[in-house]
Formats: structure tokens, C-alpha cells, sequence
């Protein structure tokens, strides 16, 4: 897939998230997403591995319409943002 949009700026790297990335991007939603999203945190999805397989699920479908960017802190090679 060829990057439509993409680089650094300010310590960060900005790019698509491809099929390879979808691991790192579902531990971010795991490690904060899911933890801190109000609905989630209400209904302690966290807690439920079946719920939060259900979201994984979810993420991954809007994940293969190929339209998700995310931003790596240079620094620590780590997912700070997704969009």
C-alpha cells in the first residue's frame, strides 16, 4: 500500500497503519482505549476477556477499510495516537 500521507514532525512519526502494525495497535487500544474510554470503564470491559476480544473484533474491521493513521513517539518506538 502506498502512503497517501506520512513523515515526522516534533519527535513523532505520522503514517497509515498497515496490516503489520495491527498488533501495536491493538495493545494501544488495550492499554488505554479500552481503560479509559467512560462506556468501557462503566461496564468493565477490561476485566471481561470476551468484550474485549468483541472490540478487537471491531477495531480490526475499521482497520482493513485502510483509512487509520497513527503517530510513533520516536523516542520510544511506541503508539501514542491513533486517527
Amino acid at each position: 500500500m502506498e502512503e497517501i500521507i506520512g513523515g515526522e514532525w516534533k519527535g513523532f512519526t505520522f503514517k497509515m497503519i498497515e496490516r503489520d502494525d495491527y498488533p501495536r495497535v491493538l495493545e494501544h487500544m488495550r492499554n488505554n482505549f479500552y481503560l479509559d474510554e467512560p462506556s468501557c470503564r462503566s461496564m468493565k470491559v477490561v476485566e471481561m476477556e470476551i468484550e474485549t476480544q468483541d472490540l478487537d473484533t471491531i477495531v480490526l474491521a475499521y482497520l482493513e477499510e485502510g483509512i487509520s493513521f497513527m503517530a510513533i513517539d520516536n523516542a520510544t518506538n511506541k503508539v501514542t495516537n491513533l486517527f
